[in-house]
């Protein structure tokens, strides 16, 4: 009773609060935020545990709810200069402001580039509903459980978006082949693999004729990521350029900066890319967890230095 008590109190806030739009704050890397709970207590610092409890949604509409419900899915909270994201996710960059018990929403906008995934298409904002659970300091032994009260939404009482991408690309027929070599690469990358030092799996399809990109270079890629299941969660094929970034600046994963010292212009590339090399111990939600393995069908189209 008290449980359901404290979420009733909790979704009457929220709605209040994002009925009048005026945020209470902005995180370090500019996602507006309401705060819903404040116990004042101590914050975590990076290299800590955090047990934390979230769930992604539109205004009306429950996209993910992070795993082992309301006791918190754990992380350990990362120093935003070391992630490979050029940018945290709401998730990690509102954990640092937060207390245990500490409830509060954020809000990210949707780009054009998210519209693709299903349930965004008519979206403007993301609300991000945000429960730290409990705080384990980096090198403590403390094995107990946060009893904490709160909890929002439950899983099952608004319907789940899986995202999944695979359906615009089996109509191509280049991108179709490259998802069944993906699928055939997924059972059998340990056995098929080269593996590099840092752990990254991978296996050559063509090396490309090109030069390798240097740092600074700016690189053009084609690429289809999949999960474990088969679950393709972003590609650039059904888009109309392709994908662009500097080399060695850091704003992509790091499994693929790795990728450009192994291939050059016109090389195309499977990548097998665990989480130290993807979006860390946060993974980059709603559409990858923290332990997924990712694969990746990887193309350097062209690499050429930025304009003095």
């Amino acid at each position: 009773m008290i449980r359901f008590f404290a979420y009733l109190c909790l979704s009457v806030i929220i709605l209040l609060a994002q009925s009048c739009h005026q945020y209470d704050g902005q995180t370090e890397h500019g996602y507006d935020y309401w705060q819903h709970l404040e116990t004042g207590g101590d914050k975590p610092s990076f290299g800590d545990e955090v047990f934390v409890f979230f769930q992604i949604r539109t205004q009306d509409t429950l996209l993910y709810s992070s795993p082992n419900g309301t006791k918190g899915m754990r992380a350990v909270l990362q120093d935003p200069s070391l992630n490979p994201i050029k940018k945290p996710d709401p998730v990690a960059d509102i954990l640092p402001l937060m207390s245990v018990g500490d409830s509060v929403t954020v809000v990210m906008k949707v780009t054009d580039e998210m519209r693709v995934a299903p349930g965004l298409a008519s979206a403007d904002l993301l609300y991000y509903d945000v429960v730290l659970r409990r705080i384990v300091s980096e090198g403590s032994d403390d094995e107990g459980e946060d009893e904490g009260l709160y909890e929002l939404q439950s899983e099952g009482e608004a319907p789940l978006v899986k995202v999944d991408l695979r359906e615009q690309l089996v109509e191509l027929p280049e991108a179709s082949a490259i998802l069944d070599a993906l699928e055939r690469y997924k059972n059998d990358y340990k056995t098929v693999s080269t593996s590099t030092e840092s752990g990254l799996y991978y296996s050559i399809l063509a090396k490309g004729s090109g030069k390798q990109a240097q740092e600074g270079e700016n690189v053009w890629v084609k690429y289809i990521g999949s999960l474990e299941d088969g679950t393709v969660f972003g590609e650039n094929y059904t888009l109309d350029t392709p994908f662009s970034f500097t080399a060695g600046k850091g704003s992509v994963i790091k499994a693929w900066e790795e990728s450009l010292d192994i291939i050059g212009a016109g090389g195309q590339i499977l990548l097998a890319v665990p989480p130290s090399l993807g979006y860390g111990d946060l993974g980059k939600a709603p559409f990858i967890g923290p332990e997924d393995t990712l694969f990746y069908y990887f193309e350097l189209l062209e690499a050429s230095k930025l304009p003095q």
